[in-house]
């Protein structure tokens, strides 16, 4: 059975990130599982670990894709623990058009509203999901992707926010649209031509865009 907790660190984060609750549930083995969104210093460490491990092993990708800023106050990160083990995680950016910030991926030249042009970007809020990265043994765990996507509603709900991107190797954005598409609308996959990515990487990206309804 699965209940909502409240993320035990409100007072580290805006409203907006305090609203989107975390998940906590027990398996059939007996095994204590919890989803949460995250600031503290030593979630993020192991998340950071757990992004190297992971594309290391399955992507060559420069170490530009594997960092991520803390400090970046416009994106959350969510992450998954078995017992106190940390074995999944993930990042949503938020674009605040008053302020114009870049997202992660638009900081290295990639543009979504001139790849989009017909969905008016620069007047409608809009987010970026990355950094999705699984230990081998929950490769399998469906519910991670659920829960993931569902709190990425919720979240979006309270911000206004029209359209979801993720990006990703063929493959793997294959598996991302099979649960996203479950809970928001799919509207279109188009290439993701970063030059710094495809002279470093043998593998083809692409960009899939998603409404919030």
């Amino acid at each position: 059975m699965i209940r909502k907790i409240k993320t035990s660190n409100d007072r580290q984060i805006n409203d907006s990130f305090a609203y989107a609750s975390g998940f906590k549930e027990k398996s059939t083995e007996g095994k204590h599982f919890e989803y949460r969104w995250t600031r503290d210093p030593d979630d993020l460490r192991s998340y950071t670990r757990l992004i190297d491990k992971y594309y290391e092993s399955e992507l060559r990708l420069p170490d530009s894709y594997k960092k991520i800023d803390y400090n970046d106050l416009n994106s959350y990160f969510l992450v998954g623990y078995e017992e106190d083990k940390l074995f999944g995680g993930t990042k949503i950016s938020l674009n605040n058009p008053l302020v114009r910030n870049s997202l992660p991926n638009e900081k290295l030249g990639f543009n979504y509203s001139l790849v989009f042009p017909e969905l008016n970007l620069r007047e409608r809020r809009y987010c970026e999901i990355s950094r999705t990265a699984i230990n081998e043994k929950h490769r399998g765990n469906s519910l991670f992707y659920t829960i993931s996507f569902d709190l990425f509603k919720k979240l979006m709900d309270k911000n206004d926010i029209r359209y979801m991107f993720i990006c990703a190797s063929k493959a793997r954005l294959r598996l991302y649209k099979s649960f996203a598409s479950k809970t928001f609308t799919y509207l279109d996959t188009r290439e993701y031509d970063v030059k710094e990515w495809s002279e470093d990487s043998n593998l083809e990206f692409y960009i899939a865009a998603f409404e919030n309804n």
